[in-house]
This record gives C-alpha cells, sequence and structure tokens, in this order.
C-alpha cells in the first residue's frame, strides 16, 4: 500500500505537481491498498498454492528459492483475519485463539482455521468485497 502511493507521490512531484491537489489520487491508493492486503491475508490462509502460484514452505524445504506462504497464523502476523476473529469470538473462542495463534504446531494452525470457520470469517470477507465484485465464492 505504502510502496504504491510512495511511487505515485514522486511522480506526481516529479511533474511538479502539489500532493495537496491530488487528494483523491491517494484516497484511492490507500484503499486498494487495504483491499490488496486483505486479499493477501486471506489467500495466505485459504488460498490454494497451484492457483496463486505460490508453494507452502513445508513442500519445497530443501529449496533456497521457496516462496513463504500460509505462515501468517504460525508467525503470529496481526492480519485482517485475526483482527476479524478477535471482533467476532466471544471469551471462550478468544481463548482458543490466543492459546493456538503464533504456535508453529499444525494441529494449533488447524484450530485457529476451524475457529475461522466457525465465526463465518469467509463470509466477512465476501461482504467486505461484495461491492467490489471481487469475492470469488457462491
Amino acid at each position: 500500500m505504502i510502496c504504491h502511493l510512495t511511487q505515485v507521490a514522486c511522480a506526481l512531484l516529479i511533474f511538479g505537481e502539489k500532493l495537496e491537489d491530488h487528494v483523491d489520487v491517494k484516497n484511492i491508493l490507500v484503499e486498494m491498498g487495504i483491499y490488496f492486503q486483505v486479499q493477501d491475508d486471506y489467500l495466505d490462509c485459504y488460498g490454494d498454492p497451484e492457483f496463486i502460484g505460490k508453494v507452502r514452505w513445508e513442500t519445497y524445504c530443501l529449496q533456497l528459492s521457496c516462496t513463504y506462504i500460509g505462515t501468517d497464523i504460525e508467525d503470529s502476523k496481526c492480519t485482517w483475519l485475526v483482527v476479524k476473529a478477535l471482533e467476532f469470538c466471544n471469551d471462550e473462542q478468544k481463548k482458543v485463539l490466543y492459546e493456538n495463534y503464533g504456535k508453529d504446531d499444525l494441529a494449533c494452525v488447524a484450530k485457529v482455521k476451524e475457529l475461522y470457520n466457525v465465526i463465518d470469517i469467509q463470509v466477512s470477507f465476501c461482504l467486505l468485497f461484495d461491492s467490489t465484485n471481487l469475492c470469488f465464492f457462491s
């Protein structure tokens, strides 16, 4: 998000434009960045490596050129998914999340993903993207 905003801001300045004259451009780029990050977080958890062109670390752990994907839960990243989970979970579900999030253990990851399913995180994702027609679930 910041990268695209910075690149466009630099281009505007190079051409002698004043950034304050292009607030709408900034707002659009920030919104695009948010959508990109939410989609990236979602695909990290639910994306099919064959479809999105990346592989999980375990798949090619001996290759130096491996792309890390699917480890946001293990890495305890502050993703859109976990923020929404904290927003929607009851106290018991939050306890499950706290006990399993950020653990490099496939059983813990499975519990987090199961919790995401219980709170219908995919529905929340689709609702966010519904107005943009970017939801790819039926």
